[in-house]
């Protein structure tokens, strides 16, 4: 198995209060051996395992990967209804700034 290469906590808090940690973490991409590589990444604490992302070569697989959890993460905030962040209000405003705004660099 890969090395973990990029990880990181959040603490996602609904109305009441109530919280929850999540642990998102990526493996260092690897050569599939067949022309194409693959990206290990989980969302402990709401996976049960690791999830593997494939792309063309190794930038793909990383660039894939990254976008893939953005969007999960956006979808934990809205099926759960979370309300906070770290304790901080939530809206997209920490999303773009954990993994960027592609819209706001041109």
């Amino acid at each position: 198995m890969q090395a973990i290469i990029a990880e990181t906590k959040i603490e996602l808090s609904d109305e009441s209060g109530t919280g929850r940690l999540i642990h998102l973490y990526i493996r260092a991409p690897f050569d599939q051996h067949d022309g194409s590589w693959g990206c290990y990444c989980n969302i402990a604490g709401e996976w049960e395992k690791e999830l593997c992302i494939y792309g063309e070569d190794s930038f793909q697989a990383l660039c894939l990967t990254i976008t893939f959890l953005r969007m999960q993460v956006q979808q934990m905030l809205v099926r759960d209804g979370a309300r906070s962040i770290h304790g901080e209000v939530s809206d997209l405003t920490y999303i773009d700034a954990m993994f960027g705004q592609v819209d706001k660099f041109h």
